[in-house]
């Protein structure tokens, strides 16, 4: 499994316009056949003979609201219901934070004030 462009990180490069960040999960040596359900933070994929022939899902998550580190936890259930042992795959967040704006500083130099990210 691995997230955005595959390096381990979290940059502004690896977000869609709606936010979120392309996971792709490795089907080789899972024994996954279509009709089996991969699960990826909570969202239920039926797998597809497509998605088998591939050899992987690709699906997007929502990033960390305000930055932070992502966490991806994919399980597979297969049609009986015997579901795996869950995959994680973290990536830390590497993008800065806009530049503060309204920047002040009191008359004695004593209180800097001004908004940015929390």
């Amino acid at each position: 499994m691995h997230i955005g462009n595959g390096d381990a990180f979290l940059t502004a490069d690896d977000l869609d316009v709606g936010g979120n960040v392309e996971v792709t999960i490795d089907l080789t040596d899972t024994n996954a056949m279509a009709g089996d359900t991969l699960t990826v933070n909570d969202v239920e994929t039926i797998l597809t003979q497509e998605h088998i022939d591939a050899g992987e899902v690709v699906t997007a998550v929502e990033a960390p609201e305000g930055g932070g580190t992502l966490e991806v936890t994919a399980t597979l259930t297969d049609a009986s219901g015997n579901e795996s042992e869950p995959g994680t795959v973290t990536a830390p967040d590497l993008t800065p934070p806009e530049a503060p704006t309204n920047v002040a500083i009191n008359e004695d130099g004593t209180v800097v004030t001004g908004e940015g990210e929390p």
